[in-house]
């Protein structure tokens, strides 16, 4: 397999049909999280489309914390039996002491439903997402796996994420 890596963004001559990548852009749209004030996360991010504001990003940090859940759940044993055990662990934590120390807003963690307005019994509960050629953790931590068990480095990597306008989310499947 012929792989290039551009401006951050990979590509392949395979017949992969989904990717994920974070890359820097120098068009900013931008929607802040609110300050002094709280915000609910239920697990909803616009897919298939570039993912520039802040709002956004933060709730797409939220799908890329349960995609690796999911997987340490499925491969690695990782104890989940509510809800309230996943927004226990400490991602879910820091990522919260992020947006209040940075924009002095609460962050709360809502279980998803299902169309009938009944929560959602199992894990990872929000929606998660994948990448046809590498993991959501390798994305996440930049090949960095320290970042998952080292606060600061967890809370710079999440700041970068969320807070640098030039930082972009794309979740979407590719045209062949």
């Amino acid at each position: 397999m012929k792989r290039q890596i551009r401006l951050s963004v990979f590509e392949s001559n395979s017949s992969s049909t989904h990717s994920v990548s974070i890359r820097s852009n120098s068009t900013i749209k931008f929607q802040d999280i609110p300050t002094n004030s709280e915000v609910i996360l239920n697990g909803t991010y616009e897919y298939g489309t570039d993912i520039f504001d802040e709002l956004g990003k933060l709730n797409y940090v939220v799908t890329m914390l349960a995609s690796i859940v999911e997987y340490r759940v499925d491969e690695e044993g990782l104890d989940i039996k509510s809800f309230e055990d996943m927004i226990s662990l400490n991602w879910f934590k820091w990522l919260a002491d992020v947006v209040k120390e940075d924009c002095n807003t609460d962050v709360i963690y809502k279980c998803p439903t299902y169309s009938n307005g009944r929560k959602k019994s199992y894990y990872p509960y929000y929606d998660t997402t994948f990448d046809e050629d590498c993991t959501i953790e390798d994305i996440f931590t930049n090949n960095n796996p320290d970042i998952l068990d080292d606060e600061m480095k967890f809370k710079e990597r999440v700041r970068d994420i969320i807070f640098n306008p030039t930082t972009v989310i794309e979740d979407k499947e590719n045209e062949y």
